[in-house]
């Protein structure tokens, strides 16, 4: 993340992340770091131990270029809504930046829209 964060209860799913300080519009609340962040083809996924390849697909995303990405910071409880206080913008490193759509008020869970991640229908059905 690239504004300050925490993780506490969320009301749409388990955990959330929450902005710390007002957030303006427009600015980079979430970006690729490729010393920190992995990324992991989904062949490897599929011949790792199931334990493994659970945790990767709950808090991972899947990106376009399919591949999963496995956040280390709290970008990995973010939690989809509709419509969603942050939006894809350009690229870095070859992944989108997320951008806040609106000014995001101290205490307001961060959310993040359904194009974030190519495996949210997955997702979603398994909340159900």
């Amino acid at each position: 993340m690239t504004i300050p964060v925490y993780v506490g209860h969320s009301k749409i799913h388990g955990q959330g992340v929450f902005a710390r300080e007002r957030v303006r519009a427009g600015t980079v609340v979430w970006q690729f770091h490729p010393s920190l962040e992995q990324k992991i083809d989904k062949v490897v996924l599929n011949y790792s131990e199931p334990t493994v390849g659970r945790f990767v697909m709950e808090r991972g995303y899947l990106n376009p270029s399919d591949q999963w990405i496995l956040c280390i910071d709290e970008a990995q409880f973010l939690n989809f809504a509709q419509p969603a206080n942050t939006k894809l913008g350009g690229k870095q490193d070859g992944e989108y930046l997320l951008l806040a759509v609106t000014d995001i008020e101290p205490g307001q869970e961060i959310t993040v829209p359904p194009e974030s991640d190519c495996d949210y229908e997955r997702k979603m059905k398994a909340r159900q």
